[in-house]
């Protein structure tokens, strides 16, 4: 079975968040398995329940019932205390810290397995430090496949 298609799910923040431990955010997904078990598509969350308001891009592979991939968003945003969602830029000039004019992209990595019908995901999810020094975030995630076909996200 392959993993073609509309994913509607949650991702969950995880304790090391604080006040927004437990707190789920829905997101969209749009994927396509090619040969040899290669996953690629979009994903975009739901900016009016926490997610970041740009479409991401999704990278990875299959083996199984095992996935595995990487969200990538083209930029990083932090929760203040109250809950909104700020650009990193916008949260460092706020605290007069000055960050490199161009930061990598924002990468999340994702890790699931696949129900016996294929359709639906479970796992978890984490954000690796630069250097694969550890980690700064991570939680679960679920997604539910709503149709075949791979729709615009």
């Amino acid at each position: 079975m392959r993993l073609t298609g509309t994913w509607h799910g949650t991702y969950v923040y995880g304790p090391l968040y604080g006040p927004l431990a437990s707190k789920a955010v829905p997101f969209t997904m749009s994927l396509t398995e090619t040969w040899p078990r290669r996953i690629a598509g979009y994903v975009r969350d739901d900016a009016t329940k926490g997610g970041m308001p740009e479409r991401g891009r999704v990278l990875g592979r299959r083996r199984g019932t095992s996935i595995e991939f990487e969200k990538t968003m083209p930029n990083h945003y932090v929760m203040r205390p109250d809950g909104t969602l700020v650009s990193l830029s916008e949260a460092a000039a706020e605290q007069g810290v000055e960050l490199p004019a161009r930061m990598p992209p924002h990468r999340i990595r994702y890790e699931g397995t696949l129900s016996a019908d294929g359709q639906q995901i479970t796992g978890t999810w984490r954000i690796p430090m630069p250097g694969g020094s550890g980690e700064n975030g991570r939680g679960t995630w679920s997604a539910r496949r709503t149709s075949e076909l791979p729709l615009e996200v």
